[in-house]
């Protein structure tokens, strides 16, 4: 079945008025227009901006704004920065600012929190509807998985542009209360990257009558698979709640080695950079190469251990539980020549077999660090 390709990705717009605040000082009240989309930015537009607002962006001032949205619901948008942006359906004087966090209703601790997700994909690009639900593991906090109630149309827009997009929703509920949520979400967030290859980050969060949107990181959909091409490519059978019984049980394995391999600090965002088609061969090949030195390295100074590139990155599968790979040489071989000539090896091989072989083994290494061995 062929679907309609929507011309952009979702945003939502929100009106109403707020007083806007500089560091403590109320300086006035106007109409505004808030979009939030699935990349994570939020636009505050202000429509009637005060000269002492156009004069406290350009001074880089905090800034704040509180409100009541045009059905009666309380806003806030919080460390607001001044962004030069083209205006779409607002006045030309109109001034746009990016807000870090929107908040719609009063935000309280809770435990049960509605999460919406960017580019998580089903690897064989599925339309299956049926949510997965498990608690996961140590934490006792139920986890439902969703796809959107529009996934199949997302995701041949993801397919076709390499964009970004929300494609699905994860909810956690916890009783009695324990962890933080948003951590959480979080962490599964990171593990549901490795699984699929794309950048998966939550944008925006709703309990009840509360909806948080926060500005967070997001990444190009990328179309290559975990593992590599064809028969392959990880996940390629699985179901949403395959999906998420796979991420329960990746999350303490991921957690186990969060620290010492820096999985929180841009290991994981790194990985699925290098993945991203839009770049050059060589490119993406350097970046991968970048990938295993960041695992290297990471190896090396949580265990205070010395050595040449061959020799760490092999106690690196030692410490994970997994076999040296016979090539080993070909792949120190293949860094090397990118590192010191930026280019693939010269008659070793075709320069694609090359970076299949790099991101073949790059990826069986990210995986070993969330318990799933191949």
């Amino acid at each position: 079945m062929r679907y309609p390709l929507p011309t952009k990705p979702l945003a939502l717009c929100f009106q109403g008025r707020a007083s806007f605040y500089v560091e403590s000082t109320d300086i006035g009240e106007t109409c505004v227009v808030v979009h939030c989309d699935a990349t994570g930015r939020i636009l505050c537009w202000c429509l009637a901006p005060s000269v002492q607002l156009s004069l406290a962006g350009l001074a880089d001032q905090q800034i704040r704004c509180e409100g009541m949205l045009v059905d009666g619901r309380p806003f806030t948008c919080t460390h607001m920065q001044w962004v030069n942006w083209p205006s779409e359906g607002v006045p030309p004087d109109a001034i746009a600012l990016r807000a870090s966090r929107f908040v719609v209703g009063r935000e309280e601790p809770g435990q049960d929190w509605t999460f919406s997700l960017t580019n998580l994909l089903l690897q064989n690009f599925s339309i299956d509807d049926q949510p997965g639900r498990v608690t996961l593991r140590d934490h006792d906090i139920a986890a439902t998985l969703s796809p959107g109630p529009d996934y199949a149309i997302r995701m041949n827009y993801l397919r076709a542009y390499k964009g970004i997009d929300v494609t699905a929703t994860l909810r956690l509920s916890s009783v009695p209360p324990g962890r933080d949520l948003r951590v959480v979400a979080q962490d599964v967030c990171l593990v549901l990257s490795v699984l699929t290859g794309h950048r998966v980050n939550w944008v925006a969060r709703h309990a009840n009558t509360t909806l948080v949107f926060e500005d967070r990181i997001t990444k190009p959909c990328s179309g290559w698979p975990v593992l590599g091409r064809f028969d392959k490519a990880l996940g390629k059978e699985w179901s949403w709640q395959d999906l998420l019984v796979s991420a329960s049980q990746a999350l303490p394995f991921f957690e186990q080695h969060a620290a010492a391999y820096r999985l929180r600090c841009g290991l994981v965002d790194s990985w699925v950079d290098a993945r991203i088609e839009t770049d050059f061969l060589e490119t993406r090949g350097l970046k991968t190469v970048a990938v295993l030195e960041m695992i290297k390295s990471a190896h090396r100074d949580h265990f205070n251990l010395q050595g040449k590139f061959y020799d760490l990155l092999g106690r690196v599968y030692n410490d994970l539980g997994l076999t040296v790979p016979a090539e080993l040489t070909t792949i120190t071989e293949i860094r090397n020549s990118l590192v010191h000539e930026g280019r693939f090896l010269p008659a070793k091989m075709e320069d694609v077999q090359q970076y299949e072989l790099l991101s073949h083994h790059t990826d069986r290494l990210v995986l070993a660090l969330i318990g799933h061995q191949v």
